[in-house]
């Protein structure tokens, strides 16, 4: 939940994308996800993401 907006991404569905990059034991993920604003639950909301992160 990000603003009041629930956002998810499920491959295959036609909507929204995501990519990882892999550089040592560092993994970043982009895309965009999509959900719905129950304040205007018929217009559907995309928001881009980035998520970093480091394994050690």
């Amino acid at each position: 939940n990000v603003n009041g907006v629930t956002l998810g991404y499920t491959s295959g569905t036609g909507q929204g994308n995501a990519s990882a990059t892999k550089d040592g034991s560092h993994y970043k993920i982009t895309g965009t996800a999509t959900g719905v604003d129950m304040a205007n639950p018929m217009s559907p909301v995309n928001k881009s993401f980035e998520i970093e992160v480091t394994c050690s």
